[in-house]
C-alpha cells in the first residue's frame, strides 16, 4: 500500500472547506508516512492547513478560497479530541439563555487549561468538574449551565433558570435519566437544584436520591424567586 495515494484517495472524499484531521487517516496505520504525505499536500496547495494537526479541503470559489467555518472547525476539535464539548457562553447562547456573543469558544472536558487561535477562533479548553462520561452533550450543556447560573450574562437566576427547567420538563424518561446521572455526580449545588426541579416534576425517585446526598446544614444562595422554585425552602435554596 503507498500511503500517499490512500491519503489523496481519503481527501478526495471530503467536501469543500471540510476540516481534515490525522484521525481521518487512522486505518493506514503509519502517522509519520500520513504527516509526510500531508506536508507535500499543504506544501503544492492541494490542501490548507489552520494548525498543527489541522488541514482542510479548499472551497474554491469566484472571489478566492475560503477557509472552514468556525462550525466546521469546532466539529472536528471535538471529534478529533472527543473528550470534550461546548460549554460557556457559546452554549448558553444556543440555548438562548443569553444574547451575549463570545469572543472565545470554550471546551469544558477532560483536557487540560490551555488556549489555541486556529485563524480568527480562540478556543480555550478547560477541565470540567461534571462527569465527562456521556454523548449527548445537550445534556451536559444544560447541566453546565446550572452549575454556572450565577454567570450567564445579561440574565438574572431566575430567568436562566425558568428557561432551563422549562426545556428539562419537555425531556423524555430517558434523557431526564441522564440529567439525573450527570446531576448526581456533580457539585452541591447542582444536585440541589436539579432535584428541585425533579420534585416539581412529580419524579420523585429522582428528586429523594438527589436529596440524600445534599448537607442538610448547607444552604445555596442564588436568590431565585418563589414563582420558579416554589419548593426551594426544603431543598436550602435563596
Amino acid at each position: 500500500m503507498i500511503v500517499s495515494k490512500e491519503v489523496k484517495k481519503i481527501i478526495s472524499k471530503k467536501r469543500d472547506g471540510e476540516v481534515i484531521t490525522y484521525d481521518d487517516f487512522a486505518k493506514l496505520g503509519n502517522l509519520n508516512s500520513v504527516a509526510l504525505a500531508l506536508s507535500r499536500l499543504y506544501k503544492s496547495g492541494e490542501i490548507g492547513k489552520l494548525g498543527k494537526g489541522l488541514f482542510y479541503k479548499p472551497k474554491k470559489t469566484k472571489f478566492g478560497e475560503l477557509k472552514p467555518s468556525e462550525n466546521e472547525i469546532l466539529k472536528a476539535l471535538l471529534k478529533k479530541n472527543k473528550q470534550g464539548f461546548v460549554s460557556g457562553v457559546s452554549s448558553q447562547n444556543k440555548m438562548g439563555l443569553t444574547t451575549q456573543v463570545p469572543n472565545k469558544l470554550i471546551i469544558s472536558g477532560k483536557l487540560e487549561r490551555h488556549e489555541r487561535v486556529i485563524g480568527n477562533l480562540t478556543i480555550k479548553y478547560r477541565k470540567s468538574d461534571i462527569p465527562f462520561e456521556n454523548k449527548n452533550f445537550e445534556h451536559l450543556q444544560v447541566v453546565d449551565a446550572v452549575k454556572n447560573i450565577k454567570r450567564i450574562p445579561d440574565a438574572t437566576v431566575s430567568d436562566s433558570l425558568s428557561l432551563i427547567k422549562d426545556k428539562i420538563e419537555k425531556y423524555d424518561e430517558k434523557e431526564i435519566k441522564d440529567i439525573f446521572r450527570i446531576a448526581k455526580k456533580s457539585p452541591p449545588r447542582v444536585r440541589a437544584i436539579i432535584g428541585a426541579i425533579f420534585e416539581l416534576m412529580n419524579i420523585d425517585k429522582y428528586s429523594v436520591e438527589l436529596y440524600k446526598t445534599l448537607n442538610p446544614l448547607t444552604t445555596y444562595k442564588l436568590k431565585v424567586e418563589d414563582n420558579v422554585l416554589p419548593n426551594k425552602k426544603k431543598w436550602k435554596i435563596k
